[in-house]
């Protein structure tokens, strides 16, 4: 690479060749320096405030520790593959760049003498920094799959790091090349320095073991190196240091929640719990109320009194229900906020139609864009995989460790979503959590107060959860269709358990010449939030024609609808309760108006839940038939009563903390086998426009038969002939 400057991104086509600093390795470092320093200027206090870590103790500590990872994060590119490869040669990497980056701090190694006047010897920023570059691609699980020279060999017999061009940077630094051998039998050889990472390691873990503090500071630094190197690697348009100011510094005011909280209530007022969740005094508060009674409201309510100056990540389980809560509070024009979740651009750009809606989907970006918004509309993976080390979370951790934080329908997370959730609050220490369920398990309840500390508990409100609603039947479903006639001009919700019945329902319906709808998880996105939305206006007041609407588990969260007759295959109890809460939606104290039937009959088997749930529900269904007329506090009081033995283990540890130098990420959720298939008449729109693979993805349920299929981005090609779909019933197996 004789005469040509070091390279630490490749130069794209329609970028001017005078314009290419931030593209070379020394402005690289120089710019992710100075958006690490601008980062830590601008919301530095409020992570070490979030995280209760004192100022005076941890930010000058923070603030050299985070200047010399950022200079020193990518200093390893200056080796001869990777920068073959970035000139345009196809050329295999024997180590990854960030391992040598590494490698050049530790004793005897050109960066030593440089690092340890910034930081110290063996001190506790020495080891995170080192922790940090290692760690800052998340690739470095173990040394075999980060070094390569023992393991495919056909790389030649050594590396070259050329560093002359990057002096000016690390001062102290003598050596303008430096050379490591692929052979074992020479004093440079590079497979050395296994011993040393290792030994090195384990001296770390001792010092993360027993400190909880230190280790919030080592997760702080590696979050914030991801961050800064990320923002330097694009071009944003302005001077970085007023982007980053402008974007962080961000946050709701009291005038931008009243806002919403008066648009909402027109003429109405606050109901008195809203009140009380805003006259909360402890970091974490709770509140249990049912499906319609105002808890989103109060949550914007609570965020006025107790969340200011920060920003608002408002968390919910699933991606449509992250995008209704958007859309009916904070997508009016003029409030600061956004929308993010691995496909909002395409909700979005739906929903809104707007021309301005951007549809990027590189990852990286899409973290960038929680930084500006002063509230922040996402799924709970968004935040939660901070502390599972996912990029995501990683690279949007400035915005996040500054923030506060209301998580919605949280009994509805699966073991390791709540696990990851208490790992939050634990880790975040310093910070306001509002959580809200219609039926949190008492196991979970002790839970967050055991491992957490104490909550505060907003009283329910009586009065709605009070109101008499409902009247339970328990039916066959060869009796079920002439209930469906005769109520065919109403609005009827029916929710089974699995989409294949949902399909064979929807053609029944066909049939019999009834006007239905199908909403379920198998269609492609682009016609699966037409299908939401279709739903979700059949259902609207205004609408005098009569649907039933078919739909699976989805109908739990996402669907903001007042149905007049609910049909139900039983499910778990949080399910059930969940789905009564589209059932007689809107009565309130003064709007009383009569029970309306929930009809429940037994699914063909148990899929996708457990045998042993539906026992339970079986109890609970019993009891509630001989009651009669029901309220939503009966609901909840007859699970609590059934639920007493339920046994949740918390879990309180998480890969963000991980223990030393060697990175790993884990899973927001729990197992899954789910897979995303894309159709053969698709997959030519898709290459020409990979930002649209979104739109045409559709989960589907893994079986054998998919292995053979080809395989492109993470997606199945699904061959012609194997599958039907349409984009009103979505996808089935021929």
């Amino acid at each position: 690479m004789k005469n040509k400057k070091l390279l630490a991104k490749k130069i794209p086509k329609n970028r001017n060749i005078k314009d290419l600093d931030d593209l070379y390795l020394y402005g690289h470092l120089k710019k992710t320096q100075i958006a690490g320093q601008i980062i830590l200027e601008t919301v530095g206090k409020k992570i070490l405030k979030n995280m209760n870590l004192a100022e005076e103790k941890w930010y000058k500590s923070l603030e050299k520790s985070l200047e010399v990872a950022c200079l020193a994060h990518d200093v390893g590119k200056a080796n001869n593959f990777f920068q073959k490869m970035i000139y345009g040669r196809k050329e295999p990497q024997p180590i990854r760049h960030e391992i040598i980056s590494a490698t050049l701090l530790l004793p005897d190694e050109p960066l030593f003498p440089w690092i340890t006047e910034k930081v110290g010897e063996e001190t506790r920023e020495y080891f995170a920094v080192i922790g940090a570059i290692a760690g800052h691609h998340l690739k470095f699980e173990d040394w075999g799959e980060a070094v390569r020279i023992d393991k495919d060999g056909g790389f030649g017999d050594r590396v070259k790091i050329e560093l002359e061009e990057l002096q000016p940077l690390f001062t102290g630094l003598k050596r303008k090349n430096v050379f490591y051998s692929f052979w074992d039998d020479e004093s440079n050889y590079f497979g050395k320095f296994k011993k040393d990472f290792y030994c090195l390691n384990k001296t770390w873990e001792k010092k993360l073991k027993n400190s909880l503090e230190t280790k919030k500071f080592a997760a702080i630094l590696k979050g914030c190196l991801m961050a800064a190197d990320g923002v330097a690697s694009f071009k944003i348009g302005e001077p970085l240091e007023n982007w980053i100011k402008k974007t962080l510094d961000n946050s709701p005011g009291t005038c931008d929640l009243e806002k919403i909280i008066e648009e909402k209530l027109q003429e109405n007022r606050l109901r008195a719990f809203q009140k009380k969740m805003g006259e909360t005094e402890r970091r974490v508060t709770i509140v249990e109320a049912g499906c319609g009674s105002g808890k989103t409201l109060g949550a914007y309510y609570w965020a006025s009194k107790v969340a200011q100056g920060k920003k608002l990540f408002f968390c919910y389980p699933t991606t449509g229900t992250a995008t209704e809560g958007f859309l009916d509070y904070v997508a009016a024009p003029g409030t600061e906020s956004a929308l993010i979740h691995s496909r909002a651009h395409i909700d979005l750009e739906e929903f809104l139609k707007s021309e301005e809606t951007t549809s990027d989907s590189v990852l990286l970006m899409g973290s960038l864009k929680m930084w500006g918004p002063a509230i922040i509309v996402c799924t709970a993976d968004t935040v939660l995989g901070l502390v599972r080390n996912n990029r995501r979370g990683l690279y949007g951790s400035p915005a996040i460790l500054s923030g506060s934080f209301i998580f919605d329908e949280v009994h509805s997370y699966d073991d390791q979503m709540f696990n990851g959730l208490l790992n939050l609050m634990k880790a975040l220490s310093g910070a306001q959590f509002l959580l809200m369920s219609a039926s949190l398990p008492q196991d979970k309840l002790e839970a967050i107060e055991k491992k957490v500390g104490p909550v505060e508990k907003v009283p329910k409100p009586k009065e709605l959860e009070a109101i008499h609603r409902y009247s339970f039947r328990l039916s066959e479903i060869d009796e079920i269709w002439d209930t469906v006639m005769e109520n065919k001009n109403g609005k009827i919700l029916w929710v089974v358990n699995t989409v294949g019945r949902a399909q064979k329902l929807y053609s029944e319906a066909k049939e019999k010449g009834l006007r239905v709808i199908t909403y379920h998880s198998r269609f492609k996105y682009k016609d699966r939030i037409k299908r939401h939305r279709d739903l979700i206006s059949a259902f609207d007041n205004k609408e005098k024609e009569g649907v039933l609407a078919i739909t699976t588990q989805v109908a739990e969260m996402s669907l903001d609808i007042d149905a007049d007759l609910l049909i139900t295959e039983t499910a778990p109890v949080p399910a059930l309760i969940q789905r009564l809460g589209r059932l007689n939606r809107r009565v309130t104290p003064d709007n009383l108006g009569r029970t309306r039937e929930a009809i429940f009959y037994d699914p063909e088997g148990p899929l996708p839940y457990e045998k042993e749930q539906f026992s339970k529900s079986c109890t609970w269904l019993g009891n509630l038939v001989k009651k009669g007329s029901l309220s939503q506090s009966d609901l909840v009081e007859e699970y609590k009563n059934i639920e007493k033995n339920e046994d949740f283990t918390p879990v309180l540890s998480s890969e963000w903390f991980s223990e030393g130098w060697f990175t790993e990420q884990g899973p927001v959720r729990g197992s899954s086998y789910t897979i995303n298939v894309i159709l053969k008449e698709d997959i030519e729109l898709v290459r020409k426009n990979p930002e649209d693979i979104l739109k045409f993805s559709i989960p589907v349920p893994y079986k054998d038969e998919i292995k053979d299929w080809k395989f492109w981005r993470n997606h199945f090609i699904a061959p012609e002939g194997t599958v039907n779909y349409s984009g009103e019933v979505g996808f089935n197996w021929k």
